[in-house]
């Protein structure tokens, strides 16, 4: 093999390269560009997919990968985690009917092309579940994994070795998720459960930000530890955390990236090099 170099560690890449890309951030990309253009709606749906792909190809080009997988999401209304909190994402607004027309090409050309363009998604799951569980199994496998990405969550699986993220032409380890949210990649899920994500509709703790929950985990590490430690902890916050602690705890599930064995074993029946 060609012997590649890791801009973020300054080492040869040695072991095989999986490049997995998070199909519906790629997707939103190459639609939010087009759909302010004065195209027609036949237009804006080829010029979509045809943005979408060269974006794709760009990537590939540039990391030459042994492998590359396109991940998307599922139906939100399908997903496991409404079992665990009905508004999960409930106050996100459905797609257009231009949108939607746009994925189904996409999502057609993408089967017509399939010899070369590699997807995967599957029933109830969100598409940082499954690229969680293609990481664990790619570590397990001495595989470099490249995640292509703008999603903050994913900042997360920098925990493990041999992870790095691709955004804005430029490869990020663990150093990323730091200055993001001043935490290490591990704690990140943790994080999330203290101050909310608005955007999936996860609760958090009421008046908890960036700065508090960045200083409660570097003092306590965890979410679970801040509440066995709650009468250390100062007594602003302590309010807080006691009023929202069951927000705080359902949060917690809902940022869980931890993958199933059920997904662990479908992604291996699916991505043959993983198995």
């Amino acid at each position: 093999m060609t012997e590649r170099y890791d801009i973020v560690n300054e080492t040869p890449i040695k072991n095989k390269v999986l490049l997995v890309f998070d199909g519906h951030s790629y997707f939103h990309r190459a639609y939010n560009v087009v759909k302010n253009s004065n195209l027609t709606e036949k237009e804006t749906i080829e010029t979509t997919t045809s943005l979408f792909l060269d974006m794709i190809d760009r990537v590939v080009d540039r990391s030459t990968p042994d492998e590359f997988i396109i991940i998307f999401d599922t139906n939100r209304q399908t997903l496991l985690k409404k079992l665990i909190y009905a508004d999960y994402k409930a106050n996100r607004p459905p797609p257009s009917d231009i949108q939607k027309q746009c994925e189904n090409n996409l999502m057609d050309t993408l089967f017509n092309q399939s010899e070369y363009y590699s997807y995967y998604s599957k029933e109830g799951y969100e598409a940082d579940q499954i690229i969680a569980g293609i990481c664990l199994l790619a570590e397990q496998k001495n595989i470099v994994t490249i995640i292509a990405t703008k999603d903050k969550d994913l900042c997360e699986l920098l925990k493990y070795a041999d992870v790095m993220i691709y955004d804005n032409h430029e490869y990020h380890g663990r150093e990323y998720a730091r200055k993001k949210f001043n935490v290490e990649p591990e704690q990140i899920g943790d994080y999330l459960s203290l101050v909310g994500d608005v955007s999936d509709n996860i609760p958090g703790v009421s008046k908890v930000g960036h700065k508090t929950a960045s200083t409660l985990l570097n003092q306590f590490s965890t979410l679970e530890n801040i509440y066995n430690n709650i009468n250390s902890v100062n007594s602003k916050w302590k309010v807080l955390l006691e009023n929202d602690k069951d927000k705080a705890l359902l949060s917690k599930q809902l940022t869980d990236l931890t993958p199933s064995e059920e997904l662990l074993i479908a992604i291996k029946s699916n991505l043959l090099y993983l198995n």
